[in-house]
């Protein structure tokens, strides 16, 4: 496609109140130079943009975990995936990212996660002393 072609398609596959505004940078300059027309898009839209592998996510995952709105399977896969970003940018601890996992977790799998965790002799909790850090679970 032609870079006014992509300008010309664009609006139908945004929402209404967003289509209006394509349209409306369609109609100029913008409708024949797909660069330009991102550059301003994304100038009009910044805030609207998702903030991946935030904490905001990680917690919107547990939320939806503990109301059962993702699998165990799924919801362990992401939170490893946020997680282990956030650990890669200091903004977690690994002994945070494995708490926060137990969270999510159906109770009777959290109870195993804890079984296994005690038996490896691994600080599950804030309080555990002379217990040694916990290898990532997830690795």
């Amino acid at each position: 496609m032609s870079e006014a072609q992509k300008c010309g398609k664009l609006s139908k596959y945004c929402t209404k109140g967003i289509k209006d505004v394509v349209e409306k940078l369609v109609d100029g300059e913008l409708g024949k130079d797909w660069s330009l027309l991102k550059k301003e898009l994304k100038r009009l839209y910044w805030q609207k943009d998702r903030l991946w592998n935030s904490p905001k996510e990680l917690e919107q995952l547990i939320e939806e975990a503990k109301l059962g709105k993702v699998s165990v399977e799924i919801y362990v896969f992401k939170h490893k995936k946020i997680s282990e970003s956030l650990v890669k940018k200091h903004a977690m601890s690994s002994f945070e990212r494995n708490t926060r996992l137990l969270r999510g977790l159906p109770e009777e799998v959290r109870l195993k996660v804890l079984d296994h965790g005690s038996e490896k002799g691994w600080r599950m909790f804030v309080n555990d002393v002379d217990m040694k850090e916990p290898t990532l679970m997830m690795s």
